[in-house]
């Protein structure tokens, strides 16, 4: 019997994306649907948990310790690129190249358990096209606290060694 396919709505694939981060999981990372924009707003996200430390110690105990870092330091390589490519697309005002860079930053950046970095790059991803550029310029400030805050949180846990420029 086939399946009955539902039209994709934002909404709900945002709640999805948001069940997803937060499943299984002790932390105090929640985003807020903004009631005006109907997207995901950083206004409840707090900073104190950056890493799902559940999926990196999958990641090391799987990999072994020393694959585990290398994998997380290619992610923070790319990680950088990405976020570069963020700001040139913003600055030339090409909202589908932020939209697509934030995309795969919040994929890449889930599989590697930082949770934090995954829920501003969504709410990048969906607000690209529709907030201001002000509101963008913001988020992508806030990324590069982010991204900071994780890897210091990683040399700290002991999954890298030394932070990436």
């Amino acid at each position: 019997m086939r399946k009955s396919l539902t039209p994709f709505r934002l909404s709900s694939a945002i709640a999805d994306i948001n069940i997803d981060i937060n499943k299984n999981r002790d932390m105090n990372i929640d985003l807020a649907i903004d009631p005006i924009m109907n997207t995901p707003t950083l206004s409840a996200f707090t900073m104190t948990e950056l890493l799902d430390t559940s999926t990196l110690a999958a990641m090391r105990e799987t990999l072994g310790e020393e694959m585990c870092r290398e994998l997380i330091e290619r992610f923070l390589e790319r990680l950088n690129a990405r976020h570069r490519r963020m700001s040139q697309s913003l600055a030339r005002k090409d909202r589908c190249d932020l939209a697509e860079a934030a995309h795969a930053m919040k994929g890449a950046a889930s599989t590697m358990g930082c949770i934090g970095l995954a829920c501003i790059a969504t709410v990048l991803e969906c607000q690209a096209h529709s907030a201001s550029l002000e509101t963008l310029y913001s988020h992508i400030e806030e990324l590069t606290l982010l991204s900071e805050q994780t890897q210091r949180m990683l040399v700290q846990q002991g999954y890298i060694c030394s932070l990436h420029a």
